[in-house]
């Protein structure tokens, strides 16, 4: 634990809030520059621009992107193969011929594909099968990708300014409070944060009056967590007032199942929607009103490979992207491990805009894990972020009462260290009420259809 991370966890409410709130200040210097401000404005205009223009404007960024990358240290073997001519005259045909980067590359070959950039500094993605990467970004890199992010909510009406509620996995109310206020507020952000540790039987009625005394224009966050707080407040016929009822519900980092979406709603009533994004910055996909997703063309490429031809022309494939907006880390033919259907070309969707359009992104469909305190919990990727001995991870849950980590190590791997480390975090921020056990394989089983189950319940 960090001395930050210490004095937090020590500090009464008003001071948490106040940490939170200096957080959002310096993510803000990040993220909301001019560069921010000036793209916005730009993914404003070009948000219905048509196929020709589309295509245009990614062939002239993969060729900048190309060109720029024939002397760097891991890219630029493969890019000797082609001309400079080459990749000018027909840059999709050059990437094509390029092979894909894996997860495995980019944690072998960090410093080989980082370039040098002035006020570099790095991030570390999610890891949802513990795999967690290093990243080298800039406020540049960010902005662009935070302006997607925002152009997004824009098509449903709503201002990042707008206040909300964010239902988030990290710890923001130390795991020991056992009295509300269970949530924070990052006044920089407009924006209240409820964890999950504590949406429990016991503290939803607490939980449910707090939403009703604030009128939030849209909550955000794991679709798993905000499903849960549907669940147990129905369950307890616990109504959300008009008044306090969202507009709209962002999900994001992971797949919205059915049964959720349907609790969420029958609570909330507002429109659910969400965004394909990844911290690597690769691939960003974003839902329109009509549901579908609308490739983020202004930041990536994406392709799919191993592609299966499915009814009316769509087409499965492995989800495969090529950053625009990550100079600091550049990520060609980027393997994000999920799965995504594809409309056909000729497609035109209900809401105007064209270009690329997916159906679903499969990703991964998981199970949780049931607490003794009733959380369901479906994410653990915040357990893994900042270890390396991990390569994937799959959580077990045969008992009510246990839970069994099934890890595939990296070489040289501290083991004793690593399973004190997650052993500590499991009980602080998920349950100490459960055993926890450690299983050591070659390779982690995947489905019959090749997919990575990252949480699963032998639970009957």
């Amino acid at each position: 634990m960090g001395v930050l991370d210490f004095v937090y966890k020590l500090s009464p409410v008003f001071m948490q809030n106040f940490l939170c709130t200096a957080y959002g200040y310096i993510e803000n210097k990040k993220r909301y520059g001019k560069h921010f401000r000036d793209f916005l404005f730009f993914l404003r205009a070009s948000d219905y621009w048509d196929h020709r223009q589309r295509e245009s404007y990614q062939a002239q960024a993969l060729t900048n992107l190309l060109l720029g990358l024939k002397r760097n240290n891991y890219y630029g073997v493969a890019l000797s193969k082609f001309s400079s001519q080459d990749i000018v005259v027909n840059p999709f045909a050059v990437l094509a011929g390029l092979p894909l980067t894996e997860k495995k590359d980019v944690f072998q070959f960090f410093n080989d594909i980082r370039v040098s950039a002035a006020g570099g500094f790095e991030v570390k993605t999610s890891g949802t099968t513990g795999t967690s990467l290093r990243i080298y970004k800039t406020n540049e890199d960010m902005s662009a990708q935070t302006a997607c992010w925002v152009r997004h909510r824009e098509r449903f009406n709503v201002s990042f300014r707008d206040l909300s509620v964010n239902f988030t996995g990290k710890l923001v109310v130390p795991s020991r409070t056992s009295k509300p206020p269970f949530w924070r507020y990052n006044a920089a952000w407009k924006q209240y944060l409820v964890n999950m540790q504590h949406i429990t039987r016991d503290n939803i009625n607490e939980i449910v009056g707090f939403l009703n005394s604030i009128a939030p224009v849209f909550y955000s966050g794991y679709p798993s967590i905000i499903a849960n707080v549907a669940s147990l407040a129905l369950e307890q016929g616990l109504e959300l007032h008009a008044s306090a009822r969202p507009k709209v519900v962002f999900c994001g980092a992971e797949n919205t199942l059915a049964w959720q979406s349907e609790a969420i709603f029958r609570w909330t009533g507002a429109t659910i929607t969400d965004l394909y994004g990844l911290t690597e910055g690769a691939c960003n996909l974003s839902k329109c009103q009509h549901g579908y997703y609308h490739e983020d063309f202004e930041i990536c490429y994406t392709e799919l490979a191993e592609p299966e031809n499915l009814a009316d022309g769509r087409i499965r494939g492995k989800l495969v992207g090529t950053g625009f907006a990550l100079k600091a880390f550049p990520l060609l033919r980027y393997n994000t491990g999920d799965v995504a259907v594809r409309m056909p070309s000729s497609f035109l969707c209900g809401c105007g805009r064209r270009g690329t359009v997916y159906e679903s992104i499969e990703g991964r469909v998981d199970d949780y894990v049931l607490t003794p305190g009733g959380s369901k919990v479906m994410r653990f990727d915040y357990l893994f972020k900042d270890t390396r001995e991990i390569e994937e991870v799959q959580v077990v849950q045969p008992l009510v009462d246990s839970v069994t980590f099934r890890i595939k190590l990296r070489k040289n791997a501290e083991i004793g260290l690593l399973e004190d480390l997650l052993t500590r975090r499991f009980a602080e921020w998920i349950s100490a009420d459960m055993k926890l056990n450690f299983e050591y394989v070659e390779d982690i089983e995947k489905t019959s259809a090749g997919k990575f189950k990252a949480v699963v319940s032998l639970l009957r």
